[in-house]
């Protein structure tokens, strides 16, 4: 998935300006210069790329979150506004924009949901100069100053899914699929020991390349190795996946892999899938957990 609809942009972009939430692009930003008299947040999240279909609902927490501060009276007295930054482009390009407003002093601090290599090139450009919140599950280890983490490492994500797989469901037999970048790379080392002290067992550790998971999760080098005979003689009960644009734990019977397997989850809450868990979703109405088997 290479971008958001559009017209969901279109209804995030409404809600801004019903909510009167002042939302500058870069351009906007460096012409109006540093306003001593507001708040001013550099807000990065993914308007385009693997992570795009998630940019709308970012945007409208964000708005939603502005509003509620400014209605309380902003900050020390200050109100809140946002400069909008495009975090699905390139960890380079997006690290270097938001490191030109950090040197400016355009911005007053950042909030980032974006992928783990857009977050760490980001935190080198603006670590220890402007403080940097990074809201969602992250990778792990050191960080910067002034670099505040709100979700939780690899170990603190699966630990108790994991052990309630095992020791509930009777998973015994794993196979571990995600893109071969940093997030997956962490998660799958914690996941190893996680599953094989809880009693189970990793049968397949898999990495495909980043960018491959429209129309289907499998490039075109691993997409036989990775159904079919090979799960016949793997015979695993469960897979995890950690394709950026797509993020399920699924159940599978020994062979074949279910269908599941092809379906990216753009739209979450209208996937009606047995055998699957949720680790880590976002769903797009309040009745979204409700629609799966089984949500951890």
């Amino acid at each position: 998935i290479s971008s958001p609809p559009v017209a969901s942009l279109r209804r995030a972009y409404w809600l801004a300006m019903s909510l009167e939430v002042v939302t500058l692009d870069s351009i906007e930003v460096a012409v109006a210069g540093p306003d001593p008299s507001v708040l001013r947040l550099g807000l990065l999240v993914p308007l385009s790329g693997s992570l795009g279909m998630t940019g709308p609902s970012a945007l409208n927490a964000a708005y939603l979150a502005v509003a509620e501060v400014n209605a309380g009276g902003g900050v020390r007295g200050k109100p809140l506004e946002l400069a909008l930054l495009d975090a699905g482009r390139s960890p380079g390009a997006v690290a270097g924009l938001a490191g030109s407003l950090a040197e400016a002093g355009l911005v007053d601090a950042f909030v980032g949901f974006h992928t783990s290599d857009v977050h760490r090139a980001v935190e080198e450009s603006v670590g220890g100069r402007t403080p940097y919140i990074f809201t969602p599950p992250h990778e792990g280890g050191a960080r910067a100053q002034g670099v505040v983490l709100m979700g939780d490492g690899p170990a603190a994500q699966l630990a108790t899914s994991i052990d309630w797989l095992v020791q509930k469901r009777r998973v015994r037999r794993w196979a571990l699929i995600g893109n071969d970048y940093i997030w997956p790379q962490a998660v799958h080392q914690a996941a190893g020991p996680l599953i094989r002290a809880a009693g189970g067992a990793v049968l397949l550790a898999r990495l495909v390349p980043l960018g491959l998971a429209a129309p289907g999760l499998d490039p075109p080098d691993t997409a036989g190795r990775t159904r079919g005979a090979e799960w016949r003689e793997l015979r695993a009960r469960l897979t995890t996946l950690r394709i950026v644009g797509l993020l399920v734990v699924w159940g599978c019977k020994p062979a074949p892999a279910p269908a599941a397997t092809q379906t990216p989850l753009s739209k979450p809450s209208r996937l009606k899938l047995t055998g699957v868990w949720v680790a880590v979703g976002t769903f797009e109405d309040p009745a979204g957990p409700s629609h799966w088997s089984n949500t951890l």
